[in-house]
């Protein structure tokens, strides 16, 4: 007798996987980009004071709420498929110029290469 397939994991859910040694500010942090698709000044904000008492300041009335299954979708969409076709607007990462943007090839892969420095992990 064959044993039922093992149900694949949702990127969501090997998202939460992987959260789950991380410090508290920054589950809660991905909770919140989850449930709201992105992050607020105020977020930011509130995430800083939550990374500081993380590492010894007094802790105020801020509580990190971690992601947890419950946060996540019930259906994410079952076959539907992401794909990053560019990078683009970013500030302050490492040694990239800004007002750049890096595409990729939608269907295929796109090599980055370039000098020690350059600026290819800062994509990353």
């Amino acid at each position: 007798m064959q044993k039922p397939a093992t149900p694949r994991k949702t990127v969501l859910e090997t998202i939460l996987e992987w959260s789950q040694d991380r410090p508290p500010w920054q589950r809660g942090a991905l909770r919140r980009i989850i449930a709201q698709g992105g992050l607020t000044q105020e977020d930011v904000a509130q995430l800083g004071e939550l990374c500081k008492v993380g590492h010894g300041a007094p802790a105020g009335e801020l509580v990190a709420v971690p992601l947890t299954k419950a946060h996540l979708p019930a259906t994410p969409g079952e076959g539907a498929a992401l794909t990053l076709i560019s990078v683009a607007d970013d500030r302050g990462a490492n040694n990239l110029a800004p007002g750049q943007t890096l595409d990729f090839e939608p269907k295929g892969i796109t090599i980055i290469y370039g000098d020690n420095g350059a600026g290819k992990s800062g994509y990353a």
